[in-house]
């Protein structure tokens, strides 16, 4: 039943030819700092359960347009243990991690207290949309969903956040180029 009720929402998943080092999911939602945190966590999860390979990268860029967010990771596809990746399957599994949450745990090897709890917890229903080899600083690709109709105070407020959100963005990016450099 829990897997019908992600195939749902999971709406668009792309058929996955040849290798790929960037990954980006857009949700149909404005999501807050712990919903991209929760789904950086799902998609991690799955992808390390499903193809073995390196971990997900920390987010590259997150766009906030409308009623949209855009993700997007570094990830090089290439690093699988697997002889035959299941990319289009490792997707649709993060795509139900998204929604439900990572597995929920049968034991206490976690800790105590663990069992029936799940490590990462899912953002509810939403819309899932994946898309790989895109580059992460162009915020055409892919287009989000348009805003919804709304208040014209609360879109300028949003508005103004996303302006602040994207320098702070702009910033980290230049500053980790920096440092990346001064430890070369």
């Amino acid at each position: 039943m829990n897997e019908m009720k992600a195939a749902l929402y999971a709406h668009s998943i792309p058929a996955i030819q040849d290798d790929f080092y960037t990954l980006s999911v857009l949700i149909d939602r404005a999501l807050t700092s712990d919903d991209i945190a929760r789904v950086s966590g799902c998609i991690g999860y799955a992808l390390r359960q499903t193809l073995a390979g390196e971990d997900l990268s920390d987010p590259v860029t997150v766009i906030l347009r409308g009623a949209s967010t855009l993700i997007t990771y570094w990830y090089d596809s290439t690093k699988s243990r697997r002889d035959d990746p299941d990319h289009e399957g490792a997707l649709r599994l993060a795509a139900r991690y998204i929604v439900e949450g990572s597995p929920i745990r049968t034991t206490n090897r976690a800790g105590a207290g663990t069992q029936g709890t799940r490590l990462v917890s899912g953002i509810g229903p939403c819309t899932v949309t994946f898309d790989v080899d895109i580059d992460p600083h162009d915020p055409r690709d892919p287009e989000p969903t348009p805003a919804a109709l709304g208040a014209p105070d609360a879109l300028a407020q949003l508005n103004a956040a996303r302006a602040r959100l994207q320098a702070a963005q702009d910033a980290y990016i230049h500053a980790a180029a920096q440092y990346a450099g001064s430890r070369a």
